[in-house]
C-alpha cells in the first residue's frame, strides 16, 4: 500500500520501489550491506555529537539496523531492517 499511495506523487523516490519490492520478496541482495549502513550511521552519531546537535531519528536507525544483524542480516541488502521492524526473524 505504500508503494502504491507515493506512486506518481512527490514522495515517490526510485529507492523506495527497489527495496519496498526487496521487503515485499523477502529478497535481500547486498548493493549496501546493513554492516556498512550501521557503521555510517554511528559516524554520523559521532560528528552530530562533536557539534552539540540531537539526531533522535539516526538513534533509531542504529537501534534497528543493529537489531537486523543481531538477527543475522549484517550481509544483507540494508533494506533487510525489515526483520528488525517487523517481527519476523526469518532468515
Amino acid at each position: 500500500m505504500f508503494l502504491e499511495a507515493i506512486q506518481g506523487g512527490s514522495s515517490y523516490a526510485p529507492l523506495a520501489e527497489a527495496k519496498g519490492r526487496a521487503m515485499m520478496a523477502a529478497e535481500f541482495p547486498p548493493s549496501f550491506p546493513l554492516s556498512l549502513a550501521v557503521k555510517d550511521i554511528r559516524l554520523v552519531q559521532e560528528a552530530a555529537a562533536d557539534y552539540d546537535l540531537l539526531l533522535p531519528l539516526a538513534g533509531t536507525m542504529a537501534q534497528q539496523f543493529g537489531r537486523a544483524i543481531q538477527l543475522g542480516h549484517g550481509d544483507d541488502d540494508l533494506a533487510a531492517v525489515y526483520y528488525a521492524v517487523s517481527g519476523n526473524k526469518a532468515l
